[in-house]
C-alpha cells in the first residue's frame, strides 16, 4: 500500500537512530561485547540464534537462574554497561538527517504532537537530541519502559503520555521491528530506507508506506 495521504494524524511517534540522526552505533562491535560477556560467564550455550544485544543478556541471565548456576546479576550488570559505554561513545558523533530538525518545528507549528520511541539509553538519546537542536514532546527511552519495542507497550506508553489514541498516529523507523510494534499497538507504521531494513522488509512487516528519508512525511500528511 502506498497512500497519497495519510489523514486524522495528531500525533508522530519517531525511533531515532538510523530515522532521525544517522547511525553511527557500531553494531558489530556492539554484539560482539555482549557475546564476550555472556561467555565470560558461562552462558554461550544460552543462544541458539543470533539476536539484538539486549534480548541476548535477559536470555542468558535467565538461563543462568534456570539451570540454577551464579552470575546472572553480574552478567547483566557487566552487559549493561559495556552497551551504554558503547552508545554513549556513538552519541557524541550522531548527527541529525538534513532536514530533520526543520521538519520537526513544521510538525509543531501544525499542531501534530511528536515521541521519540527508542531502545537506545536515555543519556544517549538525550545527549543525541540536544546537540541536534531536535524538539519533541514526549521521549521514551529503554530505561522508561518494562519493554522495549517491538513489544506494544513501548508505543501505547508515548500514546498514553500523548494523549492520543492509536488510530490518529503513526509509528515511523528505519527498521522492521519499528514496523511490528506499529501493527501491534495498532499504529500505522511509516518505513524508511536510512537505516538497517530494506522496501521490501519494511512493506512485508507491515509498512503503510515506505519513504527514502524522514523528511518526505510531511508531503502526505493532511
Amino acid at each position: 500500500m502506498h497512500p497519497d495521504r495519510l489523514s486524522n494524524v495528531s500525533a508522530i511517534l519517531f525511533d531515532l537512530d538510523g530515522t532521525l540522526v544517522r547511525p553511527t552505533i557500531d553494531f558489530g562491535e556492539l554484539n560482539e561485547a555482549v557475546m564476550t560477556v555472556i561467555a565470560q560467564h558461562g552462558a554461550r550455550d544460552a543462544l541458539t540464534r543470533r539476536m539484538p544485544a539486549l534480548e541476548a543478556l535477559a536470555i542468558a541471565a535467565a538461563w543462568l537462574r534456570e539451570h540454577d548456576l551464579p552470575g546472572a546479576d553480574e552478567l547483566m550488570l557487566d552487559g549493561t554497561q559495556r552497551v551504554l559505554a558503547i552508545e554513549m561513545q556513538a552519541a557524541d558523533a550522531a548527527l541529525p538527517f538534513e532536514g530533520v530538525a526543520d521538519m520537526l518545528l513544521g510538525l509543531r507549528d501544525r499542531r501534530v504532537q511528536s515521541a521519540i520511541v527508542t531502545r537506545n539509553n536515555r543519556a544517549a538519546a538525550e545527549r543525541i537530541l540536544e546537540r541536534g537542536e531536535l524538539v519533541y514532546d514526549v521521549l521514551l527511552a529503554r530505561e522508561d519502559v518494562a519493554q522495549v519495542k517491538p513489544a506494544p507497550g513501548h508505543l501505547r506508553a508515548a500514546l498514553r503520555a500523548l494523549g492520543v489514541a492509536p488510530g490518529n498516529a503513526l509509528m515511523c523507523g528505519d527498521h522492521v521491528m519499528d514496523m511490528e510494534a506499529g501493527a501491534r499497538a495498532g499504529v500505522g507504521a511509516v518505513g524508511v530506507l536510512s537505516g538497517a531494513s530494506g522496501r521490501d522488509e519494511l512493506l512485508a512487516a507491515g509498512a503503510l508506506l515506505v519513504l527514502e528519508r524522514i523528511t518526505d512525511l510531511t508531503e502526505y500528511l493532511d
